[in-house]
């Protein structure tokens, strides 16, 4: 079963606007606001809530296209003029090859980082974009960075003339690019798959469209949710209570038309209900009773604690407190008359004068003296007088203090103190009003009021006498303890008033009240609906159409198009990617590393995988952190290359140092794949590795792969100037010929105008030239290629027809370094020898000569003799 089958298959189970949705999204790139306003009311149309004369037209398999008519390959062209970029100055296009190879050479800080950060500006990069910075040798323009970029998309060529932050064009999403950065992300993250198979970008897609339907049911959801009404208050239980509470349901309006009406005999009934239900309503009548009660009890509870309080057993006890104060305090004045008899002031030692005394020292301790001892010493001040104390007043005051702290005075505080203590006892608040219960017994007992006033009154005489006492005596001609006699009545109208409430509660509950109840619950439910009828008839449709559209937004839900992008991105990408990863291991001879691509977790439609650690036990490990740096480029690599076996379309495929870490061995691996790719596809390669420039030459020139070659140089602090073909030292013999034939045009324009020491120079520079390449021409076109430097093998199959070599040819090769040897720079002529320089038709016909003996050669490696 193919993709598409599949997803036939799947979606004739789908709601029909989800049908319709993959129809559309076949049809077009990009659905627009008519399509989701459709597709909208296709999803709500089922649930009642729109009208629309569009029909939905599910999928079927003569909407799929054939494959091949999607596919849209993008082949770069060129890059040229470059503005205001990093330090590029392109006056000549960075030309690229359609088809084949292209090379771009160049050493370190000459351009190609340059050209590499505008093109990840609009083409596919793993990682982000990196930034584009202006010259910073010079000073800042106003003119953003920009550059054209000429493409070709089927037969047609386009331009487009990038700018800074500009994205471009989507169609130039389809050519990847992979540098050092890249790698990283294809060895550490979790990666989207960038490239589907026909058919399978459907669903990705679909899920988005499902999250924008559902956006705007929830936005409709939201504007209805926002004008709630608020319901009418009705009895719990009726039916009108029912009815509210399922405003939601199907049937909600025929519900409120059917009992949304109050006739006048409905009302009639409903004025009679309550009247016999207000004559005799034991649940209000117990509710009286209970208050009734309550407030009895509370003044109960009163009396009981004012009780106690006044007790004779009280009293005799704070009559002792009395007593012991009285002798305390007799034993305080004799003792003071003695300690104080010879002083001069009367009273001295008394009462008055020990609250004098005692706010003297407060004075000194808190004010005045605030650390030091009390009381002053001779010679400091009088704290009244402020004097200085002569020796007779300080001793005074010390005599003083020692009498404040003996012990008759330290015992008639004691005593003083417990007087207090039990007289706070009788301070406690005691509401002892009768008044709070007078309305309530003048109902249930008139004559019980006056009694329990009495008692009151008393109660509260009998405090008062207490708490006023100063002495024994005074607590001698108290009141009399009251008879308690009314407070036992009060108790027990109290407890017969909640007996009666709960009878009345009781009797609530007879069979025919409840029924009289729920009669009139019912009529009063039925009037209110009745008043609010036409606000509930639109509060119900609203609610329906909430219920219908929450039924809407349910189809939107995105579960089964992850779970089947997930099996089917698994069947027909992970798997396939995993063993294409694993191929392309084994071709850069790493089959031996434990790695792997698997399947990510699925979101919302899309599907990831990553390049994890083949491991016996879980180990949560990156394998960048594991594989050495060489080996983390080439898994990179293999897994670029694998992820560029998913892509239908052959776009142009670039590379940014592909081989930068990698031994020897490694990059004639990689120059092979590279090699290998650019039969299927363009192949850019960036690079500052001439001996890796030339065994891509090499490489390709013998699988007959058309290669192209650049070279970027600098001139000052200006980079990125394009110079065709690759450095002398990269060039094969025949394209070392026709430099030479360039140079020797440029050398006949001096011979012409004359200009001997510069032709000169010139012809001798060029036989230089012509020496390398006799020399080149040994082990490429003598040898045939058998044995070359920087190559690591021999090929023995290229010496299939030295034999045929002739002495001719090694007798021109011969006579051809001899004249070169001659006439290049490095030999120092003796003054005597005055032999003419080559005229430019001699120098041509040796050139000429270099170019025969290799067509010759060649003719004859390929068996033509």
């Amino acid at each position: 079963m193919s993709v598409i089958d599949a997803i036939l298959e799947w979606a004739g189970d789908r709601p029909e606007w989800q049908q319709d949705a993959l129809r559309r999204l076949v049809a077009t790139p990009q659905l627009v606001e008519t399509d989701f306003a459709e597709l909208v009311n296709l999803c709500k149309h089922p649930f009642g809530i729109a009208e629309t004369e569009s029909v939905p037209r599910p999928i079927a398999r003569e909407d799929l296209r054939d494959p091949g008519q999607d596919r849209r390959t993008i082949k770069l062209l060129s890059v040229a003029e470059v503005n205001n970029a990093n330090a590029i100055a392109s006056d000549e296009p960075l030309a690229i090859s359609d088809n084949g190879l292209t090379v771009v050479y160049g050493a370190n800080g000459v351009g190609k980082s340059g050209y590499i950060r505008i093109l990840k500006q609009v083409c596919r990069a793993r990682g982000g974009r990196p930034p584009v910075l202006p010259n910073v040798y010079e000073a800042e323009g106003d003119e953003p960075a920009s550059a054209r970029l000429r493409y070709r998309i089927g037969d047609e060529e386009v331009e487009f003339a990038w700018t800074l932050d500009e994205s471009g064009p989507d169609v130039l999403r389809l050519i990847s690019i992979f540098d050092d950065e890249c790698a990283s992300v294809y060895i550490d993250e979790q990666c989207d798959v960038a490239f589907l198979p026909f058919g399978l970008d459907l669903l990705p897609r679909l899920a988005g469209v499902c999250n924008e339907v559902r956006q705007r049911l929830d936005q409709e959801i939201a504007a209805l949710q926002a004008h709630a009404m608020a319901l009418p208050a009705v009895p719990e239980g009726t039916e009108a209570a029912a009815i509210l509470e399922n405003l939601g349901r199907p049937n909600a309006c025929e519900l409120i038309s059917e009992h949304a009406t109050f006739s006048s005999d409905e009302q009639s009934r409903l004025e009679e209900l309550n009247q016999q239900l207000s004559e005799h309503n034991p649940v209000r009548r117990a509710a009286e009773l209970d208050a009734r009660a309550s407030r009895i009890n509370n003044l109960l509870q009163d009396i009981d604690r004012a009780l106690p309080q006044v007790s004779d057993a009280q009293v005799s006890i704070f009559r002792e407190a009395l007593h012991q104060q009285e002798i305390a305090r007799r034993a305080v004045e004799l003792a003071s008359q003695e300690a104080f008899a010879k002083e001069p002031v009367k009273g001295t030692g008394g009462d008055p004068w020990r609250v004098l005394w005692d706010a003297a020292r407060r004075f000194s301790n808190e004010v005045a003296r605030v650390g030091k001892q009390y009381p002053p010493a001779e010679g400091e001040p009088c704290l009244l007088c402020q004097q200085d104390l002569s020796s007779e007043a300080a001793d005074r005051l010390q005599r003083f203090e020692q009498f404040v702290h003996s012990e008759v005075e330290q015992i008639a505080e004691a005593a003083s103190g417990e007087v207090e203590r039990i007289r706070g006892r009788f301070m406690l608040e005691v509401s002892l009003s009768a008044d709070s219960v007078r309305s309530d017994l003048e109902i249930e007992d008139p004559d019980l009021f006056d009694e329990v006033e009495k008692v009151t009154t008393e109660l509260q005489v009998r405090l008062k006498a207490i708490l006023t006492a100063n002495d024994v005596e005074d607590l001698n001609d108290l009141p009399k303890m009251p008879d308690t006699g009314p407070v036992e009545r009060l108790r027990t109208l109290q407890e017969r008033l909640s007996e009666d409430a709960s009878s009345q509660r009781a009797a609530s509950k007879a069979q025919e009240r409840l029924e009289l109840e729920r009669e009139r619950n019912e009529l009063e439910g039925k009037r209110r609906l009745a008043e609010r009828r036409e606000d509930l008839l639109l509060e119900a449709r609203r609610q329906d159409t909430l219920r219908r559209l929450d039924s809407a937004r349910r189809t939107t839900n995105t579960t089964g198009i992850t779970r089947l992008n997930t099996e089917l991105t698994e069947k027909f990408v992970t798997e396939a990617l995993a063993s294409t990863f694993q191929d392309e291991l084994n071709q850069l001879r790493l089959q031996h590393l434990p790695i792997k691509v698997s399947g990510s977790r699925g979101e919302r439609g899309t599907a990831y995988h990553q390049v994890q650690l083949k491991a016996d036990r879980d180990l949560d490990i990156i394998p960048g952190k594991v594989l050495s740096t060489g080996e983390h480029r080439c898994v990179a690599l293999a897994a670029f290359f694998a992820e560029l076996s998913t892509q239908d379309e052959t776009s142009t495929v670039i590379f940014d140092d592909p081989v930068s870490s990698l031994d020897h061995d490694r990059r004639e691996y990689v120059a092979r794949r590279l090699v290998d790719i650019s039969q299927e596809r363009p192949v850019v390669v960036f690079t500052h590795d001439i001996v890796f420039a030339l065994t891509l030459q090499h490489i390709a020139e013998s699988k007959r792969i058309p290669i192209q070659s650049a070279r970027l140089i600098r001139e000052g602090l200006r980079v990125g100037r394009v110079a065709e073909d690759l450095p002398w030292q990269g060039l094969p013999v025949r394209r070392r010929i026709g430099a030479l034939k360039q140079m020797h045009q440029e050398a006949s324009a001096l011979h012409r105008r004359g200009n001997t020491e510069e032709y000169e120079r010139r012809v001798k520079e060029i036989y230089g030239y012509l020496r390398e390449t006799w020399e080149r021409g040994v082990e490429e076109v003598l040898l045939n290629g058998a044995i070359q430097r920087f190559s690591p093998e021999v090929q023995t199959q290229r010496l299939r027809y030295l034999a045929a070599i002739t002495d001719d040819h090694v007798a021109t090769l011969t006579n051809g370094m001899s004249k070169s040897s001659r006439w290049l720079r490095g030999h120092d002529d003796a003054g005597a020898i005055t032999d003419p320089i080559p005229e430019p038709e001699e120098v041509i016909e040796d050139i000429q000569a270099l170019e025969d003996w290799r067509a010759s050669l060649d003719r004859l490696h390929q068996g033509k003799g």
